[in-house]
């Protein structure tokens, strides 16, 4: 089915009937209807999002009446971003050959395909409204953050130096941003904006981190991909994730928004979490301890010849290469947050986060 359809509003019924049977959601029941809406506030902004929601000829066990429709955004096209189109490609890879295969929770697929000739792409997966949230200004607590360091461990030991990692090309390799010198420029450019729109709200050190961490950036993203490797999210954070607390009284995340997987260090994702999930305070208090229940069940999955320390110097690192997109997404992104005052307050406790990267000494692993 490659000659499949470009926008939510191209999908006809016929079509949406052959996707849904080929994929086992229905046998014998005709989709009749579709009604398209726009989803979420951010849609178009990187990729376009839409529920549709979908009329059978009659009732059958399990069709899905809401299905959540990805593909680019309006404004793409030749002139499209090089990293815009790579994350197309990866999440359509995913959905299509990984997600089916995983323990970790994930939406169900109906369709996931991309055309490299192109760059479109279209994914249609389950609407998981119905399942808890937890906005990604907010806290997450003590119990769902283990539930997901539990559920990660264990993906991660699954994955750890396997070699079912080469048998997917798109885990493999990083964005590319041009040579070293360019990206130390593009990252000393886009802190010089960083602190020009949100200076007044970082906490102190993170300037100075900024400018030492810029020459030695491409050096450590490479770093970051040598072994021990595993598979990793690559946004791992609340916001992606919905909470399922259906099976007999345990909670387990259900994770979507897979658009950077990669084998990388696990360390990334922890890292990612532990520094956009929490305030600064509730991080400090159980970090420790979500650090202690994930090496735990990582050993207890088998994963051998890899030390506490080690995992911690990983996270060290992962929180650095992750600073560059958090400055992108605080300094471009929030614009529309600051228009109102609880707007501006998110904006002061997401900046407070970066706090993380002084709270661990992440300067001791730029390298020298």
């Amino acid at each position: 089915m490659s000659n499949f359809p470009r926008t939510a509003d191209e999908i006809t019924p016929e079509w949406l009937t052959q996707a849904l049977r080929e994929s086992g959601a229905i046998k014998r029941a005709r989709v009749v209807s579709i009604e398209a809406s726009p989803l979420g506030e951010d849609s178009g902004v990187t990729a376009a999002l839409h529920l549709l929601t979908v009329g059978y000829d009659h009732i059958e066990d399990n069709a899905p009446e809401k299905i959540v429709a990805k593909h680019p955004a309006a404004d793409f096209g030749p002139d499209a971003p090089k990293i815009r189109i790579q994350n197309y490609s990866r999440e359509a890879s995913f959905y299509r050959d990984l997600a089916p295969k995983l323990d970790l929770k994930t939406p169900a697929v109906f369709f996931s395909d991309f055309i490299a000739d192109t760059g479109h792409f279209l994914i249609l997966v389950e609407d998981l409204s119905h399942l808890r949230s937890v906005d990604g200004s907010d806290d997450c607590n003590y119990e769902d953050a283990v539930a997901v360091f539990g559920d990660l461990a264990r993906l991660n030991a699954d994955w750890w130096g396997s070699p079912r990692l080469h048998e997917y090309p798109w885990l493999s390799g990083m964005y590319t941003f041009g040579t070293p010198d360019q990206l130390s420029r593009n990252f000393s450019n886009t802190l010089d904006k960083f602190v020009e729109l949100r200076g007044e709200y970082l906490p102190a050190g993170i300037e100075e981190l900024g400018r030492r961490l810029a020459p030695k950036f491409h050096e450590l993203r490479v770093n970051r991909t040598n072994k021990p490797t595993t598979l990793t999210h690559g946004d791992f954070r609340t916001a992606n994730m919905f909470f399922d607390d259906s099976q007999n009284g345990s909670t387990h995340p259900v994770v979507f928004d897979w658009q950077q997987p990669q084998a990388a260090k696990c360390g990334i994702d922890m890292a990612h979490f532990l520094g956009s999930s929490f305030s600064v305070e509730s991080r400090r208090a159980i970090e420790s301890d979500l650090i202690s229940e994930y090496y735990t069940a990582l050993i207890d999955g088998g994963v051998r010849d890899y030390t506490r320390s080690e995992l911690e110097h990983d996270i060290r690192e992962a929180a650095l290469t992750r600073f560059p997109l958090r400055m992108v997404g605080l300094a471009m992104g929030g614009e529309q947050m600051l228009k109102t005052e609880q707007g501006r307050l998110n904006m002061i406790a997401m900046c407070d986060r970066l706090q993380m990267l002084i709270d661990w000494n992440c300067e001791e692993v730029i390298p020298k």
